[in-house]
């Protein structure tokens, strides 16, 4: 069985990049964050190679609610720039 930690929420005390180090140390085959905000897809795909352990998913809507039919035209951008960082993560 492989296993995933969000390292938002367990590791919140350690800097983003050394959360998925210690992911990787405790055992951990995957990684999950919440949102992409503010955080660089170059430094996380190079920590995740050093580390040895994937990304699994990452919470990518929570600027824009889906659900609510008069976002759709800014729930459809916001996706897209998500899709952007995945592609680069």
């Amino acid at each position: 069985m492989k296993t995933s930690v969000c390292i938002d929420a367990i590791y919140r005390e350690l800097p983003f990049a050394e959360r998925i180090h210690q992911a990787a140390r405790d055992g951990f085959d995957y990684v999950e964050f919440w949102n992409s905000e503010g955080r660089d897809p170059e430094m996380i795909r190079r920590t995740l190679a050093e580390a040895g352990i994937a990304l699994l998913s990452f919470n990518g809507d929570d600027q824009v609610s889906a659900v609510e039919p008069d976002n759709e035209a800014a729930y459809l951008a916001y996706l897209e720039k998500q899709l952007i960082f995945a592609r680069a993560s």
